[in-house]
């Protein structure tokens, strides 16, 4: 009886070993596996490619220098034509000097801009004030003309006048002469009444014209 319980015991204790054994393995290779499980994914996909639109593209280096260079040459060009346009002031004793803070006329890029002219003396420079309208009309003209002359420009060369009157009646007066003395030329024109004129004058004119070549 003895040596069955013996040996049972030692069937038991057997058995019991070989449940802790496989209990262990378990357990280690649970704590093998454990670590990996606790790791952090890491994204590993290849990121799609972004296309940029092309006028979101950097320029080449050879784009970008061709740009350079055709802003300094635009520079370049802009700063000259600043200096060709310096203006020329006009002051001849051959019309009536100025009776204010500006010159009889400026030359600039090409142009003449002929300040407002009255029927005054041009060797006196007071106002002429007998006489018609044609014949104020007349005087206007001959002293515009000179200071013309003096630009290097001429009436035939006027692109633009503007006709300033006291009184819109003298109009039909003042547009015979302006005819006869502009001849075929035929520049554009404005004619405005005002309510008063520098030293009350009946009639003035002022010009642009070109320079000639």
């Amino acid at each position: 009886m003895f040596r069955i319980v013996a040996a049972s015991t030692r069937s038991l204790l057997s058995s019991f070993s070989s449940s802790s054994t496989a209990a262990a393995a378990a357990a280690t290779a649970v704590a093998a596996v454990a670590p990996q499980a606790r790791r952090p994914c890491v994204w590993t996909q290849t990121p799609c490619a972004v296309v940029v639109p092309p006028h979101h593209r950097a320029l080449s280096t050879s784009t970008t220098h061709s740009a350079l260079q055709s802003s300094s040459s635009t520079q370049s060009s802009s700063n000259s034509s600043i200096r060709m346009s310096a203006p020329v002031y006009i002051n001849t004793e051959n019309a009536p000097a100025a009776i204010g803070p500006y010159s009889q006329a400026v030359v600039a890029n090409g142009l003449v801009f002929v300040s407002g002219q009255l029927h005054s003396d041009p060797k006196t420079g007071q106002l002429v004030t007998e006489g018609s309208v044609g014949d104020k009309t007349r005087l206007v003209l001959q002293n515009l003309k000179a200071i013309l002359e003096a630009s290097n420009s001429s009436l035939a060369n006027v692109v633009k006048c503007n006709v300033y009157l006291k009184d819109m009646n003298d109009f039909a007066a003042m547009n015979e002469v302006y005819a006869e003395m502009f001849g075929t030329t035929r520049p554009a024109r404005a004619a405005v009444q005002v309510a008063c004129l520098p030293r009350n004058a009946t009639v003035e004119i002022e010009a642009t014209a070109v320079v000639n070549k």
